[in-house]
């Protein structure tokens, strides 16, 4: 199996990660403390979603531009990353031919643009946006035949299955490549990055790292693929 290396590599982290999660680590990494105050990016953030409730998605993206500008001026990084992977949400509303590629395509250009540790984050985004096109399109992807040349000319609804598990191997790859950085940072500073509050506690009391948390996150991609072809 081609991913059977990468499977087995993510194995042998299990027991390295957890050497590293016991291992005490310099002064911690957080993200950048914004001038506009937690409430204002919160009232801000109302507005977005009460505008695609009441399915209003020109006025939604216009709130979410908003919420771009400001924390570019204020260098919040948190929150700028967070407005690029909310954009998928409107991009469903906006977007009439394969909303999930158009996506993809905007937020990997957004790649190299932040500090290592959001654009670590940042990778791991797109490589689950890239599993979640294949495992929606599987049943038509799985007939596709392999296509030389740049595939990145090609709609994604043609690629075949291969090319997709390239694109989410590479960018998991680059995911975890800040190990210091990503050891460094707390999951709680950054767990404004993702909505249930539920699992955020446990993954603040279980994955008190980033490291930990991320790591986690691709190897249970890893593990499922495992568990699928077995």
């Amino acid at each position: 199996m081609k991913h059977l290396g990468i499977i087995i590599a993510i194995s042998a982290l299990v027991a390295i990660g957890a050497l590293a999660f016991a291992m005490p680590s310099k002064a911690p990494v957080t993200p950048d403390n914004p001038k506009t105050p937690k409430n204002n990016y919160e009232t801000m953030w109302k507005k977005v979603k009460e505008n695609l409730e009441k399915n209003l998605p020109e006025s939604a993206e216009k709130a979410l531009v908003a919420i771009e500008d400001q924390a570019s001026k204020d260098n919040n990084q948190t929150q700028l990353l967070k407005s690029w992977l909310y954009r998928q949400n409107i991009m469903l509303f906006t977007v009439e031919e394969d909303p999930e590629q158009a996506f993809i395509q905007y937020i990997e250009e957004k790649v190299g643009q932040l500090d290592e540790v959001h654009n670590a984050l940042l990778h791991e985004e797109i490589a689950r946006a890239y599993a979640r096109y294949l495992d929606d399109n599987e049943w038509r992807i799985n007939e596709n035949l392999p296509i030389d040349g740049d595939i990145s000319k090609v709609e994604m609804k043609y690629w075949d299955k291969e090319s997709f598990k390239t694109r989410i191997d590479q960018h998991y790859n680059e995911a975890l490549k800040p190990v210091e950085a990503l050891k460094k940072a707390k999951t709680e500073d950054f767990m404004v990055l993702y909505e249930n509050k539920n699992n955020n506690e446990n993954y603040i009391e279980y994955e008190a790292s980033l490291f930990e948390f991320m790591f986690h996150r691709v190897a249970n991609y890893y593990q499922d693929e495992a568990n699928a072809d077995s």
